[in-house]
């Protein structure tokens, strides 16, 4: 089978074992690498590209940092390029319209939960937060709407009492490459069956802010350490010693 000439959207740390599979997988040639543009490091301020833009550059692929995937030129290179596929993991913005319809086979993105639950961009900590005894990973082909895009395929995997955010992240992500790995070649075959999302199952939280890790002492032990390791690597947990004065 020719491989499928696809487009990897990644910025974190996190997308890089995707990357890395995608780029051994036979099926599939990596053409092109976006990621967001490069962010302002340490006490100079001195630009620095992401990681995945790092192992992008040393591997040899082009890639693209644009900060608004709208803009002409960005659309203009995608156009310029015989690209089939997109694939999203960790990448922080949102995909327009005119960019999803250049992809014959769609963009398919890798979600943190058992969509349509936490239809949120960061959703490992709410699944904690809400006490839940399960969460998992969910593979969609994105429509214009957030998370709201047709199931190719999940996994499902219980909330440990112990977990954190970063030790679920883990977990969630090694079975999430498992996952991508089979349905990958079910899907560019078309012998995948996509589920429409039950949309009166859906649930949307804020965006997860260093404020929200304040804690409310009225709240019960158990919510509270939730909220610990909900909260665990970021934006982690604190006080005030006027919120510990009137608990």
């Amino acid at each position: 089978m020719k491989k499928v000439k696809t487009a990897f959207f990644g910025s974190s740390r996190y997308s890089l074992p995707y990357l890395e599979l995608l780029y051994r997988n036979e099926l599939i040639d990596i053409s092109l690498v976006v990621s967001q543009p490069d962010k302002p490091f340490g006490r100079e301020l001195e630009l620095k590209p992401s990681p995945v833009k790092e192992w992008a550059r040393g591997h040899h692929i082009l890639t693209l940092t644009p900060s608004d995937l709208s803009n002409g030129l960005f659309l203009g290179a995608l156009t310029s390029l015989p690209l089939k596929l997109a694939i999203i993991t960790y990448y922080g913005l949102k995909i327009p319209r005119e960019v999803i319809d250049l992809f014959p086979l769609g963009m398919l993105n890798i979600h943190h939960s058992l969509l349509p639950k936490h239809r949120v961009s960061n959703p490992i900590p709410w699944a904690i937060l809400s006490g839940e005894e399960k969460t998992g990973t969910t593979i969609i082909k994105i429509s214009e709407k957030f998370d709201d895009g047709e199931i190719v395929g999940f996994d499902e995997q219980p909330i440990e009492e112990t977990d954190t955010t970063e030790t679920l992240r883990s977990r969630l992500d090694s079975k999430a490459l498992v996952l991508l790995d089979k349905v990958l070649p079910k899907y560019v075959s078309g012998k995948i069956n996509l589920r429409k999302q039950d949309k009166s199952e859906s649930s949307y939280e804020p965006k997860l802010t260093r404020e929200a890790g304040l804690i409310n002492w009225s709240q019960s032990d158990e919510e509270i350490e939730r909220m610990i390791r909900a909260f665990t690597p970021w934006p982690g947990t604190w006080t005030t010693l006027e919120e510990l004065a009137t608990s």
